[in-house]
């Protein structure tokens, strides 16, 4: 009975270990699938901005038709590349310019 126990133990402790790092190698990859779609999400940006001059989360949410915090996520990283300004208070009262 407590070899039992113990198959029992061994196989749910390499069970957590496999999801554990499937889950580790899903989250290693998530940064080429944000780069894919970066890329057309700044583009789409810098259109914006050379026809209207500024942008607001609402409006690239709208525009990209995305959830806010992969907005969020591409105005920082455009921030953090150079090419905004981030003017205003931080999140939904925040507005870009171009760099």
């Amino acid at each position: 009975m407590s070899w039992i126990v113990f198959l029992s133990g061994v196989f749910v402790g390499v069970a957590v270990t496999w999801l554990v790092q499937m889950r580790a190698h899903r989250a290693v990859l998530r940064p080429h699938v944000f780069d894919t779609q970066y890329e057309p999400a700044r583009r789409a940006v810098l259109r914006h901005l050379r026809v209207h001059g500024t942008l607001n989360l609402q409006q690239l949410e709208r525009m990209l038709d995305i959830p806010g915090t992969t907005a969020l996520r591409y105005l920082d990283q455009m921030v953090q590349d150079g090419l905004l300004r981030e003017q205003g208070h931080r999140g939904k009262g925040a507005f870009y310019t171009p760099r």
